[in-house]
């Protein structure tokens, strides 16, 4: 459980040193006359006419967020698709990220609102698919350590003297592996029934 846990931290704090080194110290947002503008400390990194956003993707929000997302920036978060291809992220840790997001909206009445949890409705079938086989992954490798236990193996040679020898049913190696593959099924289980029910349950 602290190996999963440590990966799941690693896997957290990679993707945000990713996002940090993509946007660079003093990153920023600009909404100007033309369209949008992107840069950092060093300079301006990029810029788009309001006639290239072609879809603006904006999840729909319940309630406050809670600190750990607002510190992650992933209480807010938008992305905006580009004509010839291409995507803009803009998410929480911008400054105003809301107030950008809604300024790019209110230039681009026309552009194309996507939500970005429809897949969830459309992918039900798999999903409750997907958590079967995760389920299944976790009997198969519990039965597999319970068909293997540690155990005696006695022997009785020809001169009639009896050995005792403990025999080692799985393992560590093996065991532990076992152990991170039954995590990491019931997680992806969880994930996956817990999709499929939002997916069922809430409105578009």
């Amino acid at each position: 459980m602290a190996l999963g846990l440590g990966i799941c931290g690693l896997a957290l704090g990679t993707s945000q040193a990713l996002r940090a080194l993509r946007g660079g110290a003093g990153e920023y947002f600009e909404v100007r006359a033309y369209g949008l503008a992107h840069g950092n400390a060093r300079g301006l990194k990029g810029s788009w006419t309001w006639a290239r956003i072609a879809t603006i993707t904006v999840p729909a929000r319940s309630g406050a967020a809670g600190a750990y997302a607002h510190r992650f920036g992933n209480d807010y978060r938008c992305v905006l698709g580009l004509t010839g291809g291409g995507r803009v992220r803009i998410d929480g840790l911008a400054a105003g990220a809301s107030a950008l997001g809604n300024a790019v909206i209110d230039h681009r009445p026309d552009a194309r609102m996507l939500d970005p949890e429809a897949w969830t409705r459309r992918a039900g079938g798999r999903l409750l698919l997907g958590a079967a086989l995760c389920v299944g992954g976790v009997l198969a490798m519990v039965r597999y350590i319970s068909d293997h236990p540690d155990g005696e193996r006695v022997t009785v040679d020809a001169s009639g003297h009896t050995a005792h020898e403990f025999v080692r049913g799985a393992d560590d190696t093996t065991i532990m592996l076992l152990g991170l593959g039954i995590a990491a099924c019931g997680l992806g289980a969880a994930i996956l029934l817990g999709l499929f029910v939002h997916g069922r349950f809430r409105r578009p």
